[in-house]
């Protein structure tokens, strides 16, 4: 599955009804809550069955198939010893024969092999010991205030949260409770919980160990006391060796934490209040043509990126890295590149006068390699807001001979109320169409600076393309 998805896995994109696409001025006022129970524990979570810290926290796990050198030498001393047996398979009545010598040779080599490799086991403890140390802070209620803020700036509407509301009891162990109706309220409640928190690695030396979160959001609306709406978001957050994340005494860690609860809470505030993507009837002409969904804006420069799979991604060398779902990256020419995307609204778009106060933000991310030799974003380096035109050019050069993505969303007032469109991605993959994620914001890659050379492209090759470091 994980190689397919490579490709790019398909799934059902969830669309607004035309009047809800238009008017969501119902949920207004928005009041955030966190979760009563904590969701880690809920029916169908992959964290199902892990009991939770005390004070609502989702415990930090630390998974690598091989924490310590003896756990190394002996899952690849297991795996010599399979090898062997497949290979003997064959041999009929003189199978050990086979099998013995070649487990006599190969056996104690894997073993040696896997403790080279392993990441010392003292290293694993370390890491889990300071994931329950530099969680101070109940990590449910970080998210919920991160939500309230973001939710509150992009809106342009005072947000509150809420202490201490509690839901009604569940009507079964391990289904979520609705909340008490509030006869003649308004508006709606966002609840907001961590689901897992997960360090997850090979265990292998220097190999990195990567965080990972996944939080759950639901929109309630306060009258009735039962959810309208719910959303799953996960992320992988940072990806840096055990040895990395030691080092700074678990500042580095907790920091990482922070920015992936920031992550985690934009994307669900952004998918159950903010995300305008109503049902659009393109014309056949404009479906032929168009590179990207309709609920995203196209790029224009640099243009979208050719999306197929080519195996040679798998050697891991730097002139055939590919994003997910094959996307090939884009070369700009210069060091401080220029975007330019289509402008919003466009002409399939509701009525003209229907938005109002249209403005654009642009990120761009660093790239890296990750799981499955793919590169993803990874550092968020610049983020420009309230640009009134579909376009901006870098003052600050980026690095030369570096993988990054970029993206971009306009803002607007429909009906009266702030929306945003999806962040931009090629969401047309070499294996369909996919749901919207970072993972396939745009690719590009910058030149090498002055006369030295990428690993993708050589003296001769730069030259001919007129390719230039200013």
């Amino acid at each position: 599955m994980a190689l397919l998805c490579v490709v790019g896995c398909a799934n059902k994109l969830r669309e607004e009804s035309p009047a809800l696409a238009a008017d969501r001025s119902a949920d207004y006022p928005v009041r955030v809550v966190v979760a009563a129970v904590p969701v880690a524990a809920d029916v169908g979570s992959t964290a199902a069955g892990r009991e939770p810290v005390p004070g609502g926290q989702v415990p930090v796990m630390v998974e690598t198939p091989t924490a310590g050198r003896a756990d190394g030498a002996l899952q690849f001393a297991e795996r010599g010893a399979l090898e062997c047996g497949l290979r003997s398979l064959g041999a009929g009545p003189y199978f050990p024969f086979v099998f013995l010598p070649c487990a006599v040779l190969t056996v104690p080599t894997m073993a040696a092999v896997g403790a080279w490799l392993a990441s010392p086991k003292a290293d694993v403890d370390a890491i889990r010991q300071s994931s329950d140390e530099h969680l101070q802070t109940p990590a449910p209620a970080v998210l919920a205030e991160k939500a309230r803020a973001y939710l509150e700036r992009v809106a342009g509407r005072p947000i509150s949260l809420t202490q201490g509301l509690q839901p009604s009891a569940a009507a079964a162990p391990g289904v979520r409770p609705d909340y008490p109706p509030q006869a003649g309220a308004s508006g709606t409640l966002f609840e907001l919980g961590l689901r897992e928190i997960r360090l997850a690695g090979s265990g292998k030396r220097d190999q990195p160990l990567c965080l990972y979160m996944e939080a759950r959001g639901r929109k309630i609306d306060t009258a009735s006391g039962r959810p309208i709406d719910e959303r799953q978001i996960a992320r992988t957050v940072e990806c840096r060796p055990a040895s990395v994340w030691l080092s700074t005494d678990g500042a580095l860690f907790a920091q990482t934490l922070d920015a992936g609860q920031q992550m985690l809470a934009e994307q669900l505030a952004d998918q159950l209040y903010l995300v305008h993507r109503p049902q659009t009837d393109l014309p056949t002409s404009a479906e032929d043509t168009r590179t990207v969904p309709a609920y995203v804006l196209a790029p224009l420069s640099p243009p979208p990126p050719e999306s197929y799979l080519d195996l040679r991604s798998l050697t891991g060398k730097a002139r055939h890295v590919q994003g997910w779902g094959g996307m090939h990256f884009v070369d700009v020419d210069n060091l401080l590149p220029a975007f330019r995307w289509e402008a919003f609204p466009r002409p399939f778009d509701l009525p003209d006068g229907a938005y109002s106060d249209v403005s654009y933000t642009l990120r761009i991310y660093s790239g890296e390699v990750r799981q499955l030799r793919v590169a993803e974003p990874a550092t968020l380096l610049h983020e420009v807001t309230d640009l009134n035109e579909p376009a901006f050019s870098l003052s600050t050069p980026l690095q030369p001979c570096r993988h990054h993505f970029w993206t971009v969303r306009a803002h607007f007032t429909l009906n009266g109320v702030r929306r945003v469109t999806e962040w931009a991605g090629a969401y047309f993959t070499a294996g369909g169409e996919v749901s919207p994620s970072y993972r396939y914001f745009y690719p590009f890659r910058t030149p090498p600076a002055d006369q030295a050379t990428c690993g993708w492209l050589g003296h001769a090759a730069a030259a001919a393309a007129g390719i230039s470091s200013r």
